[in-house]
């Protein structure tokens, strides 16, 4: 899963869900579905700041609200895939349920 987490142009993108119910966070997943990669499965949810050692950094992005952007990818190609690795231990993966 941790290719979910490699950056495309230097950044993946995620969105800060704390706060959001179960509804609220697959109706902003299925908008930004119709703008983005449809074959999109599920979610991965961590708790950024139990993320070590990461050396990337979440850059807030206000269009659409509480959209992040992670940046500062290392530029070798094994230190990025650490990195990625990283984020995609953290995830408790959630698969999408069209119903909800």
């Amino acid at each position: 899963m941790h290719g979910a987490f490699l950056p495309n142009n230097g950044e993946v993108s995620l969105f800060r869900i704390e706060g959001w119910s179960v509804s609220e966070i697959w109706n902003e997943w299925l908008e930004v579905g119709k703008y983005r990669d449809p074959s999109l499965k599920g979610r991965g949810d961590f708790i950024w700041g139990n993320l070590d050692p990461i050396s990337v950094k979440l850059y807030p992005d206000p269009h659409p609200s509480k959209h992040v952007n992670i940046k500062d990818f290392p530029v070798k190609r094994e230190e990025i895939q650490e990195q990625a690795i990283i984020l995609a231990r953290a995830c408790l993966f959630k698969k999408f349920i069209p119903e909800i």
